[in-house]
């Protein structure tokens, strides 16, 4: 059904191949200009009538890596692409076990122990850090989360989720406004102020430092971003209650409600 002749295998180089030893698949494949194309090979996949050597099965699969878990060419050539990076590479397996475990669908905690083992042989990790972080806040561990924010940003000076994150736990948390402020700042910067919730972030803390009048702006630009978060609602509440705005201050509440 092929009108043109862009896709259609070329002879030039499926002949030669399976003359030199490739099997059918493996000649064909070479031969093929396009993939998920109209081409249909009818014939025995492995047939190599003209090979001169046979693979060994330790040539063609590995088995599976114990420390990753991963089939073990996988895990091998992924493994040589991640050491580029000059991270520990205990880690790195770790991290990959890690992964292979979320894909399969299995518990959270067994995951987030690897994750955990992973980060402190590497802390440069950030991606894990960022979710141990997260689910350490929810737990009600905010020093674990601040210390992993602190990790992240030891790496990554302008990681605004940890930026945005380490800012809001400092003030609301830990009674650290003051510390806050330049990362929420920072925060805001890098995204143009155009994150609701980072938004949220540097006005909370400024309502935090006992400025509601400072907090206003930011608050109010995060609530029209945000307009389906209720934290984000309530805070902007707050702050026009606490300047005398009750109508306002009673429609983001109504809003928050609903």
């Amino acid at each position: 059904s092929e009108p043109l002749l862009d896709a259609i295998v070329r002879p030039q180089i499926l002949f030669p191949a399976y003359l030199a030893g490739f099997n059918l698949a493996e000649s064909f494949y070479l031969a093929m200009p396009f993939l998920s194309w109209q081409d249909i090979v009818v014939g025995d996949p492995l047939c190599a009538p003209f090979a001169t050597s046979t693979l060994t099965p330790d040539q063609i699969q590995k088995g599976f890596d114990k420390e990753t878990e991963l089939p073990g060419l996988f895990s091998e050539r992924r493994l040589t692409a991640l050491g580029t990076s000059n991270l520990n590479m205990t880690a790195l397996k770790l991290l990959m076990e890690a992964q292979n475990l979320q894909a399969q669908g299995r518990p959270q905690a067994e995951i987030h122990a690897l994750l955990s083992k992973a980060t402190a042989l590497e802390p440069r990790l950030t991606g894990p850090q960022l979710e141990l972080a997260m689910a350490a806040e929810v737990r009600g561990d905010y020093d674990d989360a601040i210390l992993r924010y602190r990790a992240i940003l030891a790496a990554e000076p302008n990681n605004i989720a940890a930026l945005n994150n380490l800012a809001y736990s400092l003030a609301e948390h830990k009674g650290s406004a003051r510390e806050a402020l330049p990362l929420a700042d920072r925060a805001y910067q890098l995204t143009g102020g155009n994150a609701g919730v980072v938004a949220d972030t540097l006005g909370w803390v400024h309502y935090k430092l006992g400025n509601p009048a400072a907090a206003l702006p930011f608050l109010e630009r995060a609530a029209k971003l945000e307009s389906r978060s209720v934290d984000v609602l309530v805070h902007a509440a707050t702050v026009h209650a606490d300047l005398k705005n009750l109508t306002q201050a009673r429609t983001l509440l109504d809003a928050a409600l609903r």
